[in-house]
């Protein structure tokens, strides 16, 4: 998308979605003036969500260590202010799904920012400022995870894309990264979605023994055939030393154009007992993320043969 356009797209979507709780906190539930001015700005918003999920590219990201099948993923490279990064309904490509291996477990990832961030009217959720894995998942022995890196301008994208064979269905999956869901396929052949979170305690950011028992793969960066490395030679480094000097290990959230920790800006309750406050979006966001293994309503039953 061009960047004019991107720019005009978000900036419209931004003040739909401030009209559109304008009307919200003002509904009465029976002025009819006021329901068709919500669908009118609910349609546009769609509008705007189906123009912005076109022109999304759809990227190679990773590959399958059981099946060498290579994964795709849609990602705005354009900034991290898209629509991309909505924490309730993230605007992805139909198709990613659909064209996944039928051994893909889950995708996740981590973000060193740097360079300056693009602002948005929405938190986004941009994972740990370094790659790890979650070793409850990991350690199962039919999953395995291959981690990749992507240069996003000055920023720096590490995928962790976890396979399973065979399948493994007791095991809770990993939202899609920047989302609060993930879509599955059940043993039933139904396609649905359903939410869980992991915590920073349930990722292990020393990752060079995962490669040594055979569990985590990597692709080296720039690597445009995708081919995967399973041991670490001499001068092999699974991630850039100087991109992870500070890096805490902890999710980092974007509110505006303000980078922090999630586990900072989440105040005690301590705290505001004492009269601090917390971003209501954030609050919100908050209190959604506390709902783990949460099925989405009205995704169920859509089967794909």
């Amino acid at each position: 998308m061009e960047e004019t356009r991107r720019k005009a797209l978000l900036e419209e979507y931004k003040e739909l979605s401030e009209a559109r709780m304008g009307i919200l906190l003002e509904e009465d539930g029976e002025d009819p003036a006021q329901d068709e001015a919500y669908t009118r700005v609910v349609t546009r918003m769609q509008e705007l969500e189906e123009e912005y999920r076109q022109a999304l590219p759809l990227l190679p990201v990773s590959r399958c260590p059981f099946t060498g099948e290579v994964l795709e993923a849609s990602f705005d490279v354009q900034g991290l202010g898209g629509l991309w990064w909505l924490p309730d309904n993230a605007v992805r490509k139909d198709e990613e799904f659909s064209r996944r291996p039928s051994t893909f477990f889950a995708l996740d990832g981590a973000l060193h920012v740097g360079g300056p961030v693009e602002a948005a009217p929405f938190v986004r959720f941009l994972g740990p400022d370094r790659p790890g894995v979650v070793g409850e998942v990991l350690s199962r022995p039919e999953v395995k995870a291959v981690l990749s890196t992507m240069r996003v301008g000055e920023d720096t994208l590490w995928w962790v894309a976890y396979f399973a064979h065979p399948m493994v269905h007791e095991v809770p999956r990993i939202n899609d990264y920047g989302a609060d869901r993930y879509q599955v396929r059940g043993e039933d052949g139904f396609a649905y979605f359903d939410s869980y979170y992991w915590s920073e305690e349930d990722y292990d950011f020393e990752l060079e023994h995962w490669v040594r028992e055979g569990k985590l793969l990597w692709i080296k960066p720039g690597d445009e055939s995708l081919g995967l490395r399973a041991v670490l030679l001499a001068g092999d480094r699974l991630v850039d030393p100087a991109l992870v000097e500070d890096a805490k290990g902890m999710f980092q959230i974007l509110q505006g154009d303000t980078l922090a920790f999630l586990s900072e800006a989440a105040m005690s309750m301590e705290d505001l007992e004492d009269g601090g406050e917390l971003d209501p979006e954030l609050l919100e966001a908050l209190e959604m993320m506390s709902m783990e293994d949460e099925t989405v309503d009205g995704q169920n039953g859509e089967r794909e043969d």
